[in-house]
């Protein structure tokens, strides 16, 4: 299976920030996100199960400030990336 290539959409990229800024420091399986700045975790993870999304949050000093989006395996689909963009694009706007 060919890796999946991810291109998030400026708008929405304008709103995340990734915790690793370093390509070679990237994992190919999952990518770790910033809790934007004005939202809590509990909220942001209410409001993606709200809309059927499940992603992981962290743990010690990152508790509550990270966020964690598998992508591999059966995740890994062009068909899920853009419906759980559309999710995060959602919970993100409330």
């Amino acid at each position: 299976m060919k890796p999946l290539q991810v291109e998030v959409p400026e708008n929405l990229a304008d709103e995340l920030d990734s915790l690793v800024r370093r390509e070679e420091d990237c994992a190919p399986t999952v990518t770790a996100i910033k809790v934007p700045a004005g939202l809590d975790w509990p909220t942001l993870d209410r409001r993606l199960r709200a809309r059927g999304k499940v992603v992981g949050g962290n743990y010690a000093d990152l508790a509550g400030k990270v966020f964690r989006i598998g992508h591999m395996g059966t995740q890994a689909t062009d068909d899920l990336l853009a419906r759980g963009t559309a999710a995060l694009r959602g919970a993100l706007a409330g």
